[in-house]
């Protein structure tokens, strides 16, 4: 039976980076220390640079795809 994705933690950030044709997602605890960063590539070229608190906010499914991947990778490495 597989796991069901990890949330973001309460008050943990992802900003999303925009970078020619890639977005850089960082992953920050509360109190705003980096803890994973992740990247998707084929970025619009019209997108700018975003912080969201909560997967719904991010409305491209292929990017909220990566930054819960991202979320799910900074869980399997720290378990």
């Amino acid at each position: 039976m597989p796991m069901p994705p990890n949330p973001l933690p309460d008050r943990w950030t992802i900003n999303l980076h925009p970078v020619h044709n890639l977005t850089i997602l960082t992953l920050h605890d509360a109190d705003g220390t980096l803890r994973q960063v992740g990247f998707r590539p084929l970025t619009p070229p019209d997108a700018t640079e975003y912080t969201v608190r909560t997967l719904k906010e991010i409305t491209d499914p292929e990017l909220r795809a990566s930054a819960q991947e991202l979320i799910d990778t900074f869980f399997a490495r720290t378990a």
